[in-house]
């Protein structure tokens, strides 16, 4: 299959970007490009992230579940309308 990019663009992309252009056509080239991809620099990073999650919707789910059986209780006795 035959893809048609404009490389020069991607060059220059990756030029003001301080990075590097890789194309692969083979799966010999593919390979090529990990290999270099792998000699670059590596730097091992240490992220330790802790996030505490709280559901805050509860509440207002009670209170809103409250309101709809008042509302029922309300429509069967008090607000109830004889006809």
């Amino acid at each position: 299959m035959a893809v048609e990019i404009d490389e020069n663009v991607l060059r220059q992309i990756a030029q003001t970007a301080n990075g590097q252009y890789y194309r692969a056509t083979s799966n010999s080239k593919l390979k090529e490009v990990y290999e270099e991809i792998d000699k670059l620099e590596r730097t091992k990073l240490q992220v330790k992230e802790f996030s505490k999650n709280q559901e805050e919707y509860q509440p207002l789910a009670l209170a809103l579940l409250l309101s709809l059986l008042l509302s029922i209780l309300l429509k069967q006795t008090v607000l109830r309308t004889i006809p």
